[in-house]
């Protein structure tokens, strides 16, 4: 389950992060990820919607170490939403419909999802 305020979080941690207000210009469009959604045939969980909607343009933030995706290059896969790439590509995660954050490494077989211990928006407050 998404916690209510981790919007409110955002928006209350990442200035002090950056040292400067949030802009409208760091926020994806809506119709990107609404789009994103509509060709993947399923919803965004609510943590990561409230990400994007709020920081998902700030590059220091969202290409800086690992990458997170653009909404245009999200993906299912094995019925997770492909949405953060390790930096040396090695790996990526993916979440499901009910909050759970997988990791993928590729192992030939498909098999290679592997259940991480946080909920999305604990682990998204992590990566962070």
């Amino acid at each position: 389950m998404q916690s209510p305020d981790f919007s409110a979080w955002l928006t209350a941690q990442l200035p002090i992060w950056m040292d400067r207000p949030l802009r409208a210009t760091d926020q994806t469009a809506a119709d990107r990820i609404n789009e994103a959604e509509n060709r993947l045939g399923t919803p965004a969980p609510l943590a990561l919607k409230a990400l994007y909607g709020t920081a998902g343009e700030i590059t220091m933030l969202m290409q800086s170490f690992q990458r997170f995706l653009p909404p245009e290059h999200w993906r299912l896969e094995a019925g997770k939403l492909v949405f953060l790439e390790e930096n040396q590509g090695v790996c990526e995660w993916a979440c499901d419909g009910n909050g759970a954050v997988w990791q993928g490494i590729d192992n030939g077989d498909g098999s290679g999802w592997y259940a991480e211990s946080l909920a999305l928006q604990d682990f998204l407050k992590v990566v962070l």
